[in-house]
C-alpha cells in the first residue's frame, strides 16, 4: 500500500462523522474521482463509496453496542440523511435493525468492516477450547473511552499502562498473573466504561467448562503494547470471520506460571492466553467484505 492511500486512510477515518461522499474525498486527493476510485480498488481490494459506507455502518455498530447513544443521535451523527435511511442501510448490511443489533445478547461480529490495512499477514490463529477462566476475585479499576477514541489503539493503551502501573503498585512491585476485561456503556450516552480485574496469584483462576458453549484462545508473546494491538487484530479482523459470536463475560489473559512475576519495569516481555467467550459455531454463511 503506497503512502498515498495510507494518508487518504486516515483522512477518511478521521471525516466519517458527517455527510463524506466521493466527491469530498476526490478533492482532498487531488484526483478526478474515476483515477482516484481505481487507485484506491487497487490497493485495498475496495471500491470506495463501499469502503466509506461499511466505515460508517462499522462505527455505527460498535456505537450501538457499546454505548446508550440513542440510534437516532448516531445516523445524524454519522451523517445519514435521515433515521429511516439509516435502519434500512444497517438492517441490510449486517441483518438486524439498530435496535435489535443493541438488545441482542450476543455480539455477532458478522458485517463488520475494519480500516484497510497492508499488515495483515501474520494475524493471530485462534484455537477453540471447551473450558477457560471464570469471574476471579480482585483488584478493579476502570477507565472511560469517548465513542470517538473506541478504535484508538495508543488511548487503550496508555490508559492500561496507568491502570497497570496503579495496579503493581498496590500490589508492592507484584505484576498481576492474570487481567480478567469487560465494558459496559457509561452513563453519558457517547462513553463507554472499561473495567480491568488484576489479580496476583494464578492458583486464585478457576476453569470452568463452557459446554455447550466455548472459549476462543490465543497464544501470546510479546509486550504490553503488542498484547493491546493483538487484541484490537482479534476484533477487527478476525473476529468478523469467525463462526463463532461473543457471548456474555468476559475477557481474560493467563500469564505463563513459569514467567517472574517480579519486575521494575512494565514494559517486559511476557507470555501468556487470551481467551475469548462465543457461544456455540454458526452455520449461516459469511457476507462478502468488499
Amino acid at each position: 500500500m503506497n503512502s498515498f492511500t495510507r494518508d487518504l486512510l486516515d483522512w477518511i477515518e478521521n471525516n466519517l462523522t458527517g455527510k463524506l461522499t466521493i466527491d469530498d474525498v476526490s478533492v482532498k486527493a487531488g484526483y478526478s474521482k474515476w483515477h482516484l476510485q481505481r487507485i484506491f480498488r487497487e490497493d485495498t481490494g475496495f471500491h470506495l463509496a463501499s469502503y466509506i459506507r461499511y466505515r460508517k455502518l462499522n462505527k455505527a455498530a460498535m456505537i450501538l453496542r457499546m454505548t446508550h447513544m440513542p440510534a437516532v443521535e448516531i445516523s445524524e451523527l454519522l451523517g445519514f440523511s435521515t433515521q429511516q435511511t439509516f435502519t434500512r442501510s444497517f438492517t441490510r448490511h449486517f441483518g438486524a435493525a439498530p435496535g435489535k443489533y443493541r438488545d441482542a445478547s450476543e455480539w455477532n461480529f458478522r458485517g463488520m468492516v475494519a480500516r484497510a490495512s497492508p499488515n495483515l499477514s501474520d494475524l493471530p490463529e485462534a484455537e477453540t477450547v471447551t473450558q477457560g477462566p471464570g469471574i476471579i476475585p480482585g483488584l478493579s479499576l476502570s477507565y472511560l473511552c469517548d465513542y470517538r477514541e473506541l478504535e484508538d489503539v495508543n488511548y487503550h493503551c496508555e490508559q492500561r499502562k496507568h491502570l497497570l502501573s496503579k495496579a503493581v503498585s498496590l500490589f508492592k512491585g507484584t505484576l498481576p498473573q492474570v487481567v480478567a476485561e469487560n465494558f459496559e456503556p457509561d452513563t453519558d450516552c457517547g462513553r463507554v466504561k472499561f473495567t480491568l480485574t488484576f489479580q496476583r496469584h494464578l492458583q486464585e483462576v478457576c476453569y470452568r467448562n463452557a459446554s455447550p458453549d466455548r472459549f476462543l484462545r490465543f497464544s501470546f508473546s510479546g509486550t504490553r503494547q503488542q498484547l493491546i494491538n493483538m487484541q484490537a487484530d482479534i476484533y477487527q479482523y478476525v473476529m468478523p470471520f469467525r463462526p463463532e459470536a461473543r457471548r456474555q463475560g468476559h475477557d481474560f489473559f493467563v500469564c505463563h506460571p513459569q514467567l517472574p512475576v517480579i519486575s521494575p519495569e512494565l514494559n517486559d516481555t511476557f507470555s501468556g492466553s487470551y481467551y475469548i467467550p462465543v457461544s456455540v459455531s454458526r452455520s449461516d454463511p459469511l457476507p462478502p467484505c468488499m
